[in-house]
């Protein structure tokens, strides 16, 4: 019996840091703070955006958080919790 308590628990931090792991990434790749490129502030897409997690970041932006944390999930294949933290961090980092 504790060695099935051993593997819940295992299960649950390996669960817990795919979470950790993924927030990570996702900030790692936010934009530095400072001036834009021209033709990113006139609304193109710039190299850095054509990414998937541009993708997720663009619907931020956009306000679409819904259809930002459905393309997160399916990048990541986390889930719906772990998808909703990482994409609020987008949008506190945004």
């Amino acid at each position: 019996m504790g060695l099935i308590v051993a593997i819940f628990g295992l299960r649950a931090r390996v669960a817990a840091l795919e979470a950790h792991v993924a927030t990570m990434t996702v900030r790692a790749a936010v934009e530095a703070p400072g001036p834009r490129a021209p033709e990113a502030r006139s609304g193109s897409v710039s190299q850095r955006e054509s990414s998937p997690m541009g993708d997720v970041r663009a619907l931020v932006r956009a306000g679409q958080k819904l259809n930002a944390i459905k393309r997160y999930r399916e990048l990541t294949g986390l889930g719906l919790q772990e998808a909703k933290e990482a994409v609020d961090a987008m949008d506190h980092d945004a």
